[in-house]
């Protein structure tokens, strides 16, 4: 999942947010709620923090990804 360039009400952060809320709709039901977090930067924000701490707390946690990531960027926890 991509995980820059998000934040931005523009056309690409409005693009990427509706990649990821795509992507995270695979993993959990979003209902109604995926076309506010396509219009919301802070509301994907907070479902993914709440993804990341399910995953953490259900001890089912995926493995780091074989490809390079940058060092400073933060990984989500995600269940396998």
């Amino acid at each position: 999942m991509s995980y820059q360039g998000y934040s931005k009400d523009d056309a690409t952060g409005i693009s990427t947010r509706e990649m990821l809320v795509s992507q995270l709709s695979n993993r959990i039901h979003l209902g109604f709620f995926d076309r506010k977090l396509q219009a919301s930067a802070d509301a994907l924000d907070a479902v993914l923090c709440a993804f990341a701490a399910f995953a953490v707390t259900a001890d089912c946690l995926a493995e780091l990804p074989d490809t390079d990531y940058p060092l400073d960027e933060g990984l989500i926890a995600v269940c396998k």
